[in-house]
């Protein structure tokens, strides 16, 4: 809700930080259908790249910056956060690993 998220951005940011949202359980359930359905270097877990082991994932970027306005879709700094997070988990080795060796 609005309030929610105006009351947050007018925290210090340093107590920002702290909050954390859960992941909904639809969301984990579609992450493990994705999960069985590729190959283990095919798949990137979003959740485990962004997220803890509490399941739970943070509101704030570490600059400060709110992730998500709504909690589904991203804000530009969220989009950035989220990509470099997922971009840590891909390997140089796992994007060259079904290329021939020729080419």
């Amino acid at each position: 809700d609005n309030s929610a998220v105006r009351d947050l951005l007018a925290m210090d940011p340093s107590k920002r930080q702290e909050f954390r949202s859960p992941i909904p359980d639809r969301s984990l359930a579609m992450n493990e259908q994705m999960r069985a359905f590729f190959e283990t270097d095919e798949f990137i877990d979003i959740f485990a790249a962004i997220c803890g082991d509490d399941g739970t994932c943070p509101v704030m970027a570490p600059e400060g910056e709110l992730l998500s306005f709504d909690g589904t879709h991203l804000t530009p700094e969220g989009a950035g956060y989220v990509g470099q997070a997922l971009a840590a988990q891909i390997t140089t080795e796992s994007l060259t690993a079904d290329v021939p060796a020729d080419q």
